[in-house]
């Protein structure tokens, strides 16, 4: 089965792929968004976060953002 399907199949993980199938939105009525500070990490993890943080945008899974 797994030589069947193999072309679908993530052989790392940053193989993921994208789709144009399904859009994703959340409808919050007239509800107006809920600000909260960011959590705080321990320091002793924030190397590590980092790292993580800049892999994801070296493979294009997550971009900048800069909103409120």
């Amino acid at each position: 089965m797994l030589h069947g399907y193999n072309d679908v199949l993530s052989r790392g993980s940053f193989d993921m792929g994208r789709t144009s199938l399904v859009e994703h939105t959340i409808d919050a009525g007239s509800q107006r968004s809920v600000r909260q500070a960011l959590r705080r990490h321990p320091a002793a993890r924030l190397e590590i976060i980092d790292e993580q943080v800049d892999e994801l945008i070296r493979n294009d899974f997550v971009e900048p953002a800069a909103s409120p």
